[in-house]
């Protein structure tokens, strides 16, 4: 275990890492924009899809565990519908 976990971004569970990554980037946004309603289209400076990511979420909310969307919904400015 220690010759996997030493290796350059390994991690046990991406799924989880890649949430964890989305929500930290989504923050940032919202404390930079004042909300969460990211564009579509929007890539951060170091080339992850935020807006892509937030779609996603938003589109699978009922697939989502209840821990993720309590997650997203503590995010300054998150609403689950973006058009409201």
């Amino acid at each position: 275990m220690a010759l996997l976990e030493a290796l350059p971004g390994w991690v046990w569970d991406a799924k989880e890492d890649g949430f964890a990554e989305g929500l930290v980037k989504l923050r940032a946004y919202a404390d930079e924009h004042g909300h969460a309603r990211v564009p579509p289209s929007w890539v951060t400076a170091d080339g992850f899809r935020l807006g892509n990511w937030v779609s996603n979420r938003r589109s699978r909310r009922g697939q989502l565990g209840a821990d993720r969307a309590a997650q997203l919904e503590k995010v300054p400015g998150w609403v689950w519908d973006a058009r409201s």
